[in-house]
């Protein structure tokens, strides 16, 4: 892929977080906006961390890039590199499991009503694992159009929704508590760009990045991708106001009050779309999964490798939560903190370790 497509792989990438706004609006409500902003700061800071590790372990001479499973190693050695590694595996797959869990249950409980939801998150494990199969050029292929249809579709809407809009709704500001701030940044800090460390994994398959830079790219889709959330989190807050969290999926529910000729029920093919984007984010970070994976176990990535990886993605979404409510808690209260300390903490120690290397 060239840079232009992980630029827009990147952006879609982001885009595909979309629900995780039901979960910000649960911390800091109508303020949700606000400290999506302060996690947008944070991510850039995430991109500086992980482009300059893999801007240090690139080999300009031969033109060579070492993936993530090979920073590791050469940074912490064999056996600790691979432990490593494996950390961010399990990290992955959470994110995987979660957001293949949540877009099957969006399915059956919006799209498909009484349809198992289990039957669909089975459905869209098997097309996980057939994207990961055809690697990096499904994703390079479809993301720029992606990216650009799914503005220009959500700004069509954000304008149908002024009529129902009521400023107020942004009001009071300033006035949560420095806790509320912290909870809310972490948590749009860690969902979604502390998830960014999966396309570090497939970031070699760039070419013509001579010089290793990948901080401008990850810049680029960081920019490109983010402000999809933000026009989505003030539609929410000028629409819904105090009822936003009141709604399981609130980006969503908001587009049934769309009522405009040919727009009329819209939300069934914005439904659709919200549903390719979360399957575009899972693919993707399947495919990471299995290219660690298979450098920790140094097997090939054949059909049985990838029958075996969806297996066990499929088995954590089914069994990670016993209903939505502990699901919801076990996001809010523990996965912010658990991928900001293995995938931004854990990439930071490493680039310190790397370049303390390097000076001597």
């Amino acid at each position: 892929m060239s840079k232009r497509q992980f630029v827009f792989i990147t952006a879609c990438f982001v885009q595909g977080s979309f629900m995780y706004t039901m979960y910000y609006y649960q911390v800091a409500a109508n303020e949700s906006w606000l400290t999506l902003i302060g996690g947008i700061l944070v991510g850039m800071l995430i991109a500086s961390i992980y482009g300059k590790l893999y801007e240090m372990h690139y080999d300009k001479s031969s033109g060579c890039a070492k993936g993530l499973a090979e920073i590791n190693e050469a940074v912490f050695g064999r056996f600790i590199g691979k432990f490593v590694s494996s950390l961010y595996v399990l990290t992955l797959a959470f994110s995987c499991s979660r957001m293949l869990r949540e877009a099957g249950q969006f399915v059956g409980g919006n799209l498909l009503m009484g349809i198992n939801w289990v039957f669909i998150l089975a459905i869209l494990v098997i097309l996980c694992a057939f994207a990961a199969h055809n690697g990096v050029k499904y994703f390079a292929s479809v993301g720029t159009a992606t990216c650009l249809f799914m503005y220009i579709f959500t700004i069509v809407l954000f304008v149908l929704l002024l009529p129902h809009s009521e400023i107020d709704f942004l009001l009071p500001i300033g006035k949560a508590s420095a806790g509320t701030y912290f909870r809310g940044i972490s948590l749009c800090s860690a969902l979604p760009f502390a998830e960014l460390l999966a396309l570090v994994v497939i970031a070699p398959d760039v070419k013509g990045n001579n010089r290793g830079n990948l901080r401008k790219e990850l810049f680029y889709g960081i920019l490109a991708g983010a402000p999809f959330i933000l026009i989505s989190v003030l539609r929410d807050t000028l629409v819904l106001g105090p009822l936003m969290s009141t709604f399981s999926y609130p980006g969503y529910e908001v587009i049934r009050l769309v009522d405009y000729k040919v727009f009329s029920n819209v939300e069934s093919l914005y439904g659709i779309i919200i549903i390719f984007l979360m399957f575009f984010k899972s693919a993707l970070l399947f495919l990471s999964i299995t290219r660690l994976a298979s450098k920790i176990l140094g097997c090939k990535q054949n059909f049985l490798f990838y029958v075996a990886v969806a297996v066990v993605v499929f088995f954590v979404s089914q069994k990670m939560a016993t209903s939505n409510v502990v699901l919801s808690e076990l996001v809010l209260n523990y996965a912010p903190y658990l991928l900001l300390a293995v995938n931004v903490a854990l990439p930071g120690v490493t680039l310190i370790i790397s370049y303390l290397k390097n000076k001597k």
